[in-house]
């Protein structure tokens, strides 16, 4: 009997930006080349990185809207709860990943999408040990 070619799932097999490149991809080749269950894996595999369970019941809106965002399967509700998100907060880096995998239309746009997100992260992060610090310095 003749061997059937193995079958391998790939999560985004090319690792393209979906807005940016894979549009692209997809008007230049003339097909889709994620199937509906590569979206999906991507999907989860973003559901992972970019959302806690404590995220759902936050009483943070901004952190509510995004965790709906990323759970969100359609990618027009995706962006308009990432943009309510960034109403609220210009720098919340969640919903500027997400803008950069979903809206950004070239690799520039994504960049800045990123750049911008890993700003806001560094900000985040030294205002995080800032506090810390100012703590261990008033138990002194």
């Amino acid at each position: 009997a003749p061997s059937s070619p193995e079958c391998k799932v790939w999560k985004n097999p090319l690792n393209l930006f979906r807005g940016a490149e894979y549009q692209r991809y997809r008007i230049a080749a003339g097909q889709d080349y994620l199937t509906s269950f590569d979206v999906n894996m991507t999907q989860q595999e973003n559901q992972s990185h970019f959302t806690r369970d404590s995220d759902a019941a936050s009483s943070n809106e901004v952190n509510a809207l995004m965790y709906d965002a990323w759970r969100e399967t359609d990618p027009k509700n995706q962006l308009q709860l990432a943009e309510k998100a960034l109403a609220l907060d210009p720098n919340c880096p969640s919903a500027l990943v997400l803008l950069a995998e979903q809206k950004a239309e070239t690799i520039p746009e994504v960049e800045r999408y990123l750049r911008l997100a890993l700003k806001s992260v560094e900000a985040q992060q030294r205002k995080a040990q800032q506090l810390v610090r100012d703590g261990h310095r008033d138990a002194t």
